[in-house]
């Protein structure tokens, strides 16, 4: 698993698997926007679940926190679904200025809101989150579009630190998680998925054309519950990462990174300082939306 591997900033570690004077590490920064779809779907689903719900824990004066890549893909629901909300406030450091994102109700039109809604240009990873006090309502943070999974470890739990230091005793924060399953369906599922992400990562070092001599391959790992990925060379060649010109020889391995896997029923711990408060789940039980609650 790489050191950081999210959705939007994937760093992965390509060792050269040709003897072990030859080892070296590569690491190499990647964007890419897109939502893997069968998520979105799901993801769409679990939220129309927990918006009544939601309303209901946060209470008047709430204000919501979305975070990572896609800030502002759920805001403008999720506040006009609260009572009276004070904020909506997007932090990412590469979404775009959203300051004028408006609520509008499930017919599309223009919704009457009394929250003020601000874009924070700021590392969801980063500490010190610079978010105003506004008012003495409940805060929920969101980090949707599965970007949870594709962090590794280490920065999973220094994004919800980083949470957990922004936020008061009783504040939630929203994650919405890929559940295990047959591992041959997942492998299917995200196939497409995964293979554009490393290609447009790959290309965007090297030009933005297209890379030749790279096969890229996912496959599910039973011993972490994840879905691994990277891109194999079929032939020698180099690759540009970050600036840098790298040999590579027929059947070195580049790894990209993994979608990480939740049990949403079994696991009962995310973090120490949160506790889980429940979950909603897709109709097939693939995604999940799970809300923790600050101790």
């Amino acid at each position: 698993m790489s050191e950081q591997s999210k959705i939007a900033h994937s760093k992965g570690r390509a060792v050269q698997s040709v003897g072990p004077h030859r080892r070296c590490d590569i690491v190499a920064d990647f964007v890419l926007t897109g939502r893997a779809p069968h998520f979105d779907r799901g993801e769409r689903e679990c939220f129309g679940l927990a918006l009544s719900d939601l309303r209901a824990m946060l209470g008047p004066a709430a204000r919501v926190v979305d975070c990572g890549a896609f800030a502002g893909h759920w805001l403008a629901c999720v506040v006009e679904a609260l009572e009276r909300p004070k904020a909506g406030i997007t932090l990412s450091k590469s979404a775009g200025d959203r300051n004028n994102v408006r609520a509008r109700d499930s017919r599309g039109r223009e919704g009457e809101t009394t929250a003020q809604f601000t874009h924070v240009a700021h590392d969801m990873l980063d500490p010190s989150w610079p978010l105003e006090a506004i008012g003495a309502g409940k805060t929920l943070a969101l980090l949707t579009g599965g970007e949870f999974g594709f962090l590794g470890t280490r920065q999973a739990f220094t994004f919800l630190e980083n949470a957990s230091n922004a936020l008061s005793q009783g504040d939630f924060v929203a994650l919405a998680l890929e559940c295990p399953r047959d591992g041959a369906i997942l492998e299917a599922i995200y196939e497409d998925f995964l293979r554009q992400f490393a290609n447009s990562g790959l290309a965007s070092g090297n030009g933005g054309g297209k890379i030749e001599g790279f096969d890229v391959r996912s496959f599910y790992d039973p011993l972490t519950t994840s879905i691994k990925f990277g891109a194999c060379a079929v032939k020698p060649g180099s690759v540009s990462i970050n600036g840098e010109v790298h040999a590579m020889k027929q059947g070195d391995w580049i790894d990209l990174g993994a979608v990480m896997l939740f049990d949403h029923v079994a696991r009962r711990e995310f973090h120490p300082d949160f506790s889980v408060n429940t979950h909603w789940a897709s109709s097939d039980r693939s995604i999940a939306l799970v809300l923790l609650q600050k101790r």
